[in-house]
């Protein structure tokens, strides 16, 4: 696995907005919630409350493509990344097709908010949809947060297509479950680990939860899959900050700094792909 000072300073160090001045983490939150304005009410809470993931992969998005730079969302949800990246001048395009049980309430007010703010909206299956890009049109930067996981095919084809779209330098961010994080490991030595609550599969007419949730390896082998130029994988850990247990949440920045030296342990895992 490639590691080095070149791939580090590219995400997460340079945040530059449209005129290529450096912005602050402050400026970023503040456009996160003028973007949450614009979703009803009853929906902003959950983006809220997940806003310390949401601003961490908008201040990456910033941080590791150029001004202007063109992202490809898949899976993109409701989330309000794809709007905040916009408002700094990205030029953004997310896939989805919104058929998770929350994005049936107000789905069709917050995507007309996104394409009032920029965003190109692409509603359908990432594998069976046709992109809006043109034939010479370049992406900067393909984000695949919190979805691959759902997929019930596999996305070896789609993603090497999509690779060959990359711009020289671009890169191929994936963010997944971790299905070896060390709660998962403590909880099938006690034989408390479950895949997925029975009434999200058997209840439900389409199972929409978990098919296959990767490990570090399995990210390293999709990297060389593609043969990306260099890679990395990154562990964070942001069911610790969400859950309900009170002395979690407080030793929390105390043990995510701690779990991050060894990503294989952390609840979330990314791969970060440069061309």
């Amino acid at each position: 696995m490639w590691r080095g000072e070149t791939f580090r300073l590219l995400h997460f160090h340079v945040n530059a907005n449209s005129e290529g001045q450096f912005m602050s983490s402050a400026e970023i939150r503040e456009v996160f919630d003028e973007v949450l304005l614009g979703y009803p009410e009853a929906e902003r809470a959950s983006h809220v409350r997940a806003s310390r993931r949401i601003l961490w992969q908008i201040e990456g998005a910033l941080g590791m493509i150029p001004p202007g730079g063109v992202v490809l969302d898949l899976g993109a949800g409701l989330s309000p990344f794809a709007p905040v990246c916009a408002k700094f001048g990205l030029r953004v395009t997310i896939v989805d097709d919104f058929g998770d049980p929350n994005h049936h309430r107000a789905c069709n007010e917050i995507l007309d908010h996104f394409e009032r703010v920029g965003v190109r909206v692409v509603s359908g299956d990432v594998f069976n949809v046709k992109l809006p890009f043109g034939d010479d049109e370049q992406i900067n930067l393909i984000s695949v947060f919190d979805s691959m996981e759902h997929w019930h095919r596999s996305p070896k084809a789609l993603f090497s297509e999509l690779c060959e779209r990359l711009a020289p330098g671009g890169v191929f961010w994936v963010g997944v479950p971790n299905c070896a994080n060390i709660r998962k490991r403590i909880s099938m030595l006690l034989g408390r680990c479950k895949w997925s609550r029975m009434e999200d599969w058997y209840e439900q007419e389409v199972f929409r939860g978990h098919v296959r949730e990767p490990d570090v390896d399995d990210l390293a082998y999709i990297a060389r899959s593609l043969g990306l130029s260099s890679f990395d994988v990154e562990g964070r850990n942001w069911i610790g900050y969400l859950g309900e247990r009170k002395l979690v949440k407080k030793l929390m920045p105390v043990i995510d700094p701690v779990l991050r030296l060894r990503p294989g342990l952390c609840s979330d895992i990314y791969l970060y792909g440069v061309k």
